[in-house]
């Protein structure tokens, strides 16, 4: 992901934050939307560039997600609490410019992540 965008033209942070961000949904992907399942089913990533963005859709078959409904944690109590984990949809924020999550007609999953040029 950090050469695809790279080549895309990123410089500076921009293409380890968007590898950061498709690494850590695609992990809450298979450790939640997928816990207990025994054959975990494929992820598929879609890259494109629209004009001055770069958008990745990330899709799955693993359980449905409330996005709206999940609270970021309060740092630094959160760390200060001993939580060490949770932060995931957090990073993937703070990474990109717009994530949106939304249930696609066919049951799946599709997570579309997207980060501006400049």
């Amino acid at each position: 992901m950090r050469h695809l965008a790279q080549d895309a033209g990123f410089k500076g942070t921009d293409p380890g934050k968007i590898e950061a961000a498709v690494s850590e949904a695609c992990s809450n992907i298979l450790e939640h939307g997928c816990s207990g399942m025994v054959v975990k089913p494929p992820i598929e990533l879609t890259v494109s560039k629209d004009g001055g963005t770069f958008i990745i859709s990330i899709v799955d078959s693993g359980r449905a997600f409330d996005i709206e409904g999940h609270a970021a944690p309060a740092f630094p109590t959160h760390w200060e609490e001993g939580h060490t984990r949770g932060a995931g949809i957090f990073l993937i924020q703070r990474c990109m410019d717009e994530v949106k999550y939304q249930r696609i007609d066919d049951g799946r999953n599709q997570l579309k992540l997207t980060k501006r040029f400049g």
